[in-house]
C-alpha cells in the first residue's frame, strides 16, 4: 500500500502545477503486476552498493494521452522504455544542431556552403557541451 500512496503524493504534486488535467487520475486499487519469473540475487549493502549501477527487478509504468488521459498503472519486469521521436525530453536536453547550406546551381547541382566550416563549429560545440566528437571524414 505504501507504493499506491507514493503514486497519489506525486500526482498531487502534478495536478496543483496544472501539469495534468485534475478531473482524472490513477489509483492504486488498479495497479496490475506482472512479476519477474526470476527474480535477481539482492546485493550486499556496503560501499560496494553505488547509486545507479543496480536496478530493481521491475519497473511502474503509466501511459498517458491527451485523448485518454492516465490509464491503469503497471508493474512489469524491468525493461528499456519506449521514448517517441518527437518527445520533447530528446528535443530539450543536450543537444548540438549545425545547419548546412545548400544551393542548387544553374546547372541544377546541389552546392554545399564551406561544409568543412560547418563541421569544425560542429566538432568545436560537442567539445564545449561534452558530447562526442563527430570524426570529420565519418559525414
Amino acid at each position: 500500500m505504501m507504493s499506491g500512496l507514493l503514486i497519489k503524493r506525486s500526482f498531487a504534486r502534478f495536478s496543483t502545477l496544472n501539469l495534468a488535467s485534475s478531473a482524472e487520475t490513477f489509483y492504486a486499487r488498479d495497479l496490475a503486476i506482472n512479476p519477474i519469473k526470476e527474480r535477481k540475487s539482492k546485493p550486499k549493502f556496503d560501499s560496494s552498493l553505488l547509486f545507479g549501477h543496480v536496478a530493481t527487478d521491475h519497473q511502474l509504468t503509466v501511459e498517458w494521452s491527451k485523448s485518454d488521459k492516465w490509464g491503469k498503472p503497471q508493474i512489469d519486469p524491468f525493461a528499456p522504455l519506449q521514448v517517441h521521436p518527437f518527445s520533447s525530453a530528446l528535443h530539450y536536453a543536450i543537444q548540438c544542431f549545425e545547419g548546412f547550406k545548400a544551393y542548387k546551381s544553374d546547372k541544377g547541382k546541389i552546392i554545399l556552403f564551406r561544409p568543412e566550416m560547418n563541421m569544425k563549429r560542429m566538432k568545436s560545440s560537442c567539445k564545449r557541451i561534452s558530447l562526442p566528437v563527430i570524426k570529420n571524414d565519418s559525414v
